[in-house]
């Protein structure tokens, strides 16, 4: 195994990108490079060069990972993207995201019903909204389903809550109907939800 380039990152020039037989092999930091003595058409043994990855690379992309966890939760997808973004190879990602879904520092499970209720409660949001947004996460739609099974709200009662916290009204002319419909299908209500809204304050009056 022969290094072909070592070259510092645009991003970050306190970090070096290897590159091993042509090929990218890892980022580390300007200290590790010249620990190791990484230099450009050195020979690295194949006992060298796995034990940086699994050691130095790896603890690097954990402490990486952890940081970003540190905020505020996250999903698989959304720490795997941050990790790609560092330029951590696939096959460290992979053992970084197994590593912390086996202590709970990452649980799409519990993420995405956290998030299904402080949308719906919080934020009010509808159920096709929440779904979206957790989509976009990463979340799978196996998950997903599940949440939404198991946290049953009242979307009738919620959206019409928005209605008269928002408009403070109950009647209404076909173009301001038209305008509070558009602001509800925005929320993730569907249209039958948000008929039966209408229909609940209409009762009300």
């Amino acid at each position: 195994m022969k290094i072909t380039d070592v070259k510092k990152q645009k991003n970050n020039p306190k970090r070096y990108s290897v590159f091993v037989d042509g090929d990218f092999a890892f980022g580390l930091d300007e200290v590790d490079v010249l620990y190791y003595k990484l230099l450009n058409c050195n020979e690295i043994s194949e006992e060298k060069f796995n034990f940086i990855k699994e050691n130095t690379v790896f603890n690097k992309a954990r402490d990486t990972a952890v940081k970003y966890l540190s905020f505020k939760a996250r999903t698989k997808n959304e720490v795997a993207a941050k990790l790609a973004e560092k330029d951590f190879t696939e096959d460290i990602i992979d053992k970084v995201i197994a590593l912390l879904e086996k202590y709970n520092y990452i649980d799409d499970y519990s993420y995405a019903g956290s998030f299904l209720r402080d949308k719906f409660n919080i934020n009010g949001f509808g159920t096709e909204r929440i779904k979206y947004e957790l989509k976009q996460r990463g979340i799978s739609e196996e998950i997903i389903e599940k949440v939404v099974e198991e946290n049953c709200f009242d979307e009738i009662k919620k959206a019409a809550e928005l209605i008269e916290q928002k408009y403070g009204v109950y009647e209404f002319d076909i173009k301001e109907r038209r305008k509070i419909e558009g602001f509800l299908l925005r929320r993730g209500f569907s249209f039958s939800t948000i008929k039966d809204a209408f229909n609940l304050l209409k009762d009300e009056i």
